[in-house]
């Protein structure tokens, strides 16, 4: 019987065994043909591992990338809501751009605070506070 180490990039993957029905001494030549199988064996493995840990980090970046394309779409959606909802009625070109920018500060400040939150929840009470207040007027209990 003769065992050689299947060693791994990081730390051993295991032991190759291998057993003879007659008893015999193995020499040289047979151990070091064995420890190149062994490595052989390695090296395939980390592959397969390398493979797999590629495939996953692929599979993420496609879902990071879908998930971006999602927000821009719905931000660009909101954008345009936000024109639209700001009349050009009895304003100067000037007025609406000041409203629209109000509310695209509102925006960004309301997304600000969505995003501090790191993933949980925003207490709205806080929120409304901090996106309305450049549109209330000196009264701060508005």
């Amino acid at each position: 019987m003769v065992n050689v180490i299947i060693v791994g990039q990081n730390a051993p993957f295991g032991v190759l065994e291998v057993d003879e029905r007659e008893p015999r001494d193995f020499n040289a030549n047979d151990i070091a043909f064995l420890q190149t199988y062994a490595n052989l064996r390695a090296a395939a493995i980390e592959r397969v591992r390398s493979h797999i840990k590629l495939s996953q980090g692929a599979s993420e970046q496609a879902i990071l990338v879908r998930e971006l394309g999602h927000r821009a779409r719905n931000l660009l959606g909101l954008v345009r809501a936000l024109a639209t909802q700001t009349s050009t009625t009895d304003r100067t070109a000037e007025q609406f751009r000041s409203a629209f920018i109000g509310r695209l500060m509102a925006l960004s400040v309301a997304e600000g605070i969505v995003f501090e939150s790191s993933g949980d929840r925003a207490d709205p009470l806080p929120l409304a506070r901090e996106v309305l207040a450049p549109f209330r007027d000196d009264d701060p209990k508005k």
